[in-house]
């Protein structure tokens, strides 16, 4: 992703300093459109990533008795 970034940033500098360009509407709101899909799917992949955390630190302190506290500070 960091690649493809770097290509469409130096593709908007590169043309940029030519001419303006000028994007339609309807390029606009898919473009947006885009991001906020794309924001959405990370925001939601970070939160089950915690939520699978916290589920199997309870599953590991409730197996071995001990506090949940004590598993959350190996992990991180």
């Amino acid at each position: 992703m960091v690649c493809v970034l770097f290509w469409v940033s130096g593709v908007l500098d590169m043309t940029a300093t030519e001419n303006t360009i000028r994007f339609s509407g309807h390029t606009l709101d898919k473009a947006t459109k885009a991001k906020v899909t794309l924001e959405n799917y990370y925001s939601n992949l970070i939160a089950q990533h915690m939520e699978r955390k916290q589920r199997y630190c309870m599953d590991v302190s409730e197996k071995y008795n001990c506090s949940f506290s004590e598993i959350i500070s190996h992990l991180y």
